[in-house]
């Protein structure tokens, strides 16, 4: 086999480093969503305006996921404090 094929050819210390580089990158990666995510949710519950434009702006690379996730977040929310109302009424009207 010529020599720059033999080059080229991954070996399993190569496959290896690169899978643990993949994995650090996706384990920062869900640590800083996670991270951004506390810092949303310690703003509102301090009665504060989320920062969510400014989180997104400093971290673009997975600036859609972080609007998603606070969406979510959102909507679970609301769905709870509405389940609450609906119990509160149910419980006035018995």
């Amino acid at each position: 086999m010529p020599t720059h094929l033999v080059n080229e050819i991954p070996t399993a210390t190569s496959r290896c480093a690169a899978h643990h580089k993949a994995s650090t990158y996706l384990m920062d990666r869900e640590e800083r969503l996670a991270l951004a995510l506390d810092e949303l949710f310690r703003q509102h519950t301090s009665g504060k305006e989320p920062e969510l434009s400014r989180l997104a702006n400093e971290q673009p690379d997975i600036a859609a996921e972080i609007r998603e996730l606070w969406a979510v977040s959102q909507l679970a929310d609301l769905a709870r404090s509405h389940s609450c109302c609906v119990r509160v009424i149910q419980a006035e009207t018995q």
